[in-house]
């Protein structure tokens, strides 16, 4: 079940690996287990798909199915395979006449510039897909703080409006409690800030998904955002950066 789908969805695992640039304090992936030996497939992702959607299609249960998520242990816009995911995963969608299922590509927003990146996006868009970003900070501080990474919150910015400039996108943020203190006023502020520059610099936000943690966490000390305090930061973002918003 996915709360963020509403619904039963398919995740492929693009980087069983578990490599990722990024190493957010709220990250699900025990990164304390070896990861597997054997590296993505394309061949197997593809069979056990069209194992499962046969199945499905038999149990009369396919119209149950709210998305299929492009995801990973790591970051998926690193998999060089990924265009070809996109184009099979699509293709599949087609020819189980699955039209209401939102094939979704979730990532960290970080890799939008590579030439492999750039053709899965296009190959998205074409199959009417959606593409998520990942943008949890205002500030480089609280960026470096939440996501574990040094990498340039500037930089990341430049490549999230050029992507949404390309198309549509849709930014996934995720605020909490760290030792029973929440994001401060001046982090939240700069948060909005900064998606009203990613909207007034040209990218097509078609939404901003506002949400918190749901299940226990390895790290200690993190607790969910209460909803009064999402609602609030929804506010913030439909006032002044003009955006529409959704709060989990």
């Amino acid at each position: 079940m996915s709360r963020h789908l509403k619904g039963r969805c398919i995740g492929v695992n693009l980087t069983p690996d578990k490599r990722c640039n990024y190493r957010c304090v709220y990250c699900e992936v025990d990164r304390s287990l070896p990861a597997p030996a054997d590296e993505f497939s394309p061949a197997i992702c593809r069979d056990e798909l069209e194992a499962l959607l046969a199945r499905l299609q038999r149990e009369k249960t396919l119209d149950q199915i709210r998305g299929i998520a492009l995801a990973g242990e790591g970051e998926p816009t690193s998999c060089v395979l990924l265009p070809q995911v996109v184009a099979e995963v699509a293709e599949a969608l087609h020819r189980y006449r699955m039209p209401t299922t939102r094939l979704v590509l979730m990532t960290n927003g970080t890799c939008l510039h590579t030439p492999c990146a750039k053709d899965s996006l296009a190959r998205m868009r074409e199959a009417g897909g959606e593409i998520w970003i990942k943008l949890d900070a205002g500030t480089q501080v609280h960026m470096n703080a939440v996501n574990g990474t040094f990498y340039p919150i500037e930089t990341l910015t430049d490549k999230i409006i050029s992507a949404g400039c390309d198309g549509e996108i849709v930014l996934h943020s995720v605020f909490l409690n760290r030792r029973g203190v929440a994001p401060s006023q001046e982090e939240v502020s700069a948060y909005v800030d900064r998606v009203k520059t990613i909207r007034t610099r040209g990218a097509r936000i078609k939404k901003v998904q506002v949400c918190t943690i749901a299940r226990p966490l390895a790290e200690d000390g993190l607790t969910p955002l209460n909803f009064h305090a999402l609602s609030a930061i929804a506010g913030c973002l439909e006032d002044e950066a003009g955006v529409r918003v959704g709060v989990l």
